[in-house]
């Protein structure tokens, strides 16, 4: 009976080890077609940035970029009473950082038509969806750059395009924020100035958040006020500030992002008080 039983259980445990290892191909099989679709999805967004940078470049994108701006100014200015203090410090030539704090989607539109320099800003890559819209985004000098990724490729471009002498917009708080206290800011303003000798402009601006909440697809006709402030340069902050290439410590970085987060505190209160000056007149 015994021996029955054991010759019985024998066929038994035997069919079962092929089928029990038989899930190992089929499991390890996942992991490179996983590998597999990040490197299409890596290959999709590499095209579409090669795109936008070529389509940025074009003449037609730069008529189109002036355009718009005259739009803006004309339109947009009037329906939101919009004014812009210190605008000069948005001319600067050569490399330039504007670095403005981030309350609505309204904020980029409205901001940079008040300089007369083509400015070339990052933009999360749903805006590039579609061929039309991949276009027009392009067109006005956006970068695409992927939303929770550590992106390296923008910010090779940001340095790049800051090298070759033009301006960039940077958020330093990074993702859009609410309210009139400016949350602490990240590091990447401090590192692209010294790294491409680059000034960065802090800009302070009120009533977006309230001309255009999140959610909200049409701007509401409110008051809206920025003000540009001074600009900052790393060498401020260098031990060796007459050498060429300025060189940060991380310690001079956070100092650095100390002092911008300051300013950009004292522009949000200045625009925060001409704004309300401007609503009882």
């Amino acid at each position: 009976m015994n021996k029955s039983s054991r010759s019985g259980n024998q066929p038994n445990n035997a069919n079962k080890h092929p089928r029990h290892t038989s899930k190992h191909p089929r499991h390890t099989s996942k992991h490179p077609r996983h590998a597999s679709k990040l490197a299409s999805a890596e290959s999709e967004f590499s095209q579409l940035y090669e795109r936008a940078k070529r389509v940025g470049k074009r003449r037609s994108s730069r008529l189109l970029y002036k355009f718009l701006s005259m739009v803006v100014r004309t339109v947009g200015y009037r329906y939101l009473s919009f004014t812009c203090h210190g605008a000069e410090h948005l001319n600067l030539p050569g490399p330039l950082i504007i670095a403005p704090v981030h309350r609505s989607n309204l904020d980029v539109p409205l901001l940079v038509p008040a300089s007369k320099r083509h400015i070339r800003s990052l933009a999360k890559d749903s805006m590039f969806k579609g061929r039309l819209s991949a276009w027009f985004s392009a067109a006005i000098g956006a970068i695409p750059v992927r939303r929770g990724v550590a992106d390296r490729k923008s910010l090779q471009t940001i340095e790049q395009l800051l090298l070759d002498g033009e301006a960039v917009l940077v958020f330093p708080e990074g993702t859009r924020q609410s309210g009139t206290q400016v949350k602490e800011i990240f590091d990447g303003c401090a590192y692209l100035s010294a790294k491409c000798s680059a000034p960065v402009v802090p800009v302070g601006i009120v009533g977006t958040e309230d001309a255009m909440p999140p959610g909200v697809k049409l701007p509401k006709r409110v008051k809206v006020v920025a003000c540009v402030g001074e600009p900052l340069s790393a060498s401020t902050f260098s031990a060796n500030p007459d050498t060429q290439k300025t060189r940060l410590s991380m310690s001079q970085r956070r100092a650095f992002s100390q002092e911008l987060q300051k300013r950009l505190q004292a522009l949000m209160s200045q625009a925060g008080e001409l704004r309300h000056k401007g609503k009882q007149q």
